[in-house]
């Protein structure tokens, strides 16, 4: 078993090889963001392997990594009961360029061709509340479910 030690040193190895611009297997940027995700490093060293990874910039391989780890170790998987397919459908929103939100949209094309959204909520901020989608005539509310451990509460929208 690795000690504390070398496993530091072993991470801070990859960190300086991506400052050479040099690429990290599938396997390599994995083992990296799992310890990112178990805290297992300093958050000097996270923030260190971040930049460069981002400075570089990412190939496929470290990409596909990178999603791997935190599908696993970073993300709440959560069970619907929808008679069809459901899809979860978020955008930025709330910037400052006033930019298009264009989720919302995206959102009420997939209602349209028969999918159940779950709309972004507001969270302190105004991002399209499924109250506004159902102002415009295009979804209702079908049911309520309870989703993910904080049991925030969710709406089903379907045309």
């Amino acid at each position: 078993m690795e000690s504390r030690e070398e496993h530091g040193r072993r991470f801070g190895a990859m960190v300086i090889r991506l400052t050479r611009g040099e690429e990290l297997t599938r396997e390599e940027a994995r083992e990296c963001w799992e310890q990112i995700c178990a805290e297992a490093q300093p958050d000097l060293q996270q923030g260190a392997f971040m930049a460069a990874l981002k400075a570089k910039p990412e190939t496929p391989e470290e990409a596909v990594g990178t999603f791997e780890a935190l599908y696993e170790h970073d993300t709440t998987k959560v069970s619907v009961d929808t008679p069809e397919p459901l899809i979860d459908n978020c955008g930025t929103g709330a910037d400052t360029l006033k930019t298009l939100n264009i989720s919302t949209g995206a959102a009420i094309i997939a209602a349209a061709c028969g999918l159940w959204v779950q709309p972004s909520t507001s969270l302190g901020h105004f991002s399209t509340p499924p109250a506004v989608l159902q102002s415009y005539g295009r979804v209702e509310p079908r049911d309520d479910r309870y989703c993910g451990t904080d049991h925030a509460r969710t709406e089903l929208l379907r045309t």
